[in-house]
């Protein structure tokens, strides 16, 4: 079986962290497993309530005491274990609904990497 590992950055996303890992989770992409890492970028709101007691043993998390840039993406990269990775907004921008299209390609064997562009 494969694994799929979605990495969701989060800077004070305190409105919608929990409705994007429920939909992450509804997803059922390739049969794969989910690995789910939230990446608190030095965030300063309570988004942490929003999530911990309902997902907390269904996610990786991991947090910097101030805004590191795109280390928290680094870091999710290094802490993912899937065969596949992607990278969720935690403000909905990005719908999970359109992860089994995304990998389409990779699935078939047409590609080795696929990137998703919101503006097409």
């Amino acid at each position: 079986m494969k694994k799929l590992s979605v990495i969701i950055p989060v800077y004070n996303e305190v409105g919608t962290i929990a409705a994007v890992i429920e939909r992450v989770l509804a997803t059922n992409i390739l049969d794969a497993q989910k690995e789910i890492i939230v990446i608190d970028d030095g965030s300063t709101d309570r988004h942490k309530q929003d999530y911990q007691k309902s997902f907390n043993d269904r996610i990786k998390s991991i947090s910097f005491a101030r805004m590191s840039e795109r280390g928290g993406i680094r870091a999710g990269f290094g802490a993912a274990i899937g065969d596949f990775v992607i990278i969720q907004d935690a403000d909905l921008e990005y719908d999970p609904a359109d992860y089994e299209n995304l990998l389409a390609p990779l699935k078939d064997g047409e590609a080795d990497v696929v990137f998703g562009f919101a503006f097409l």
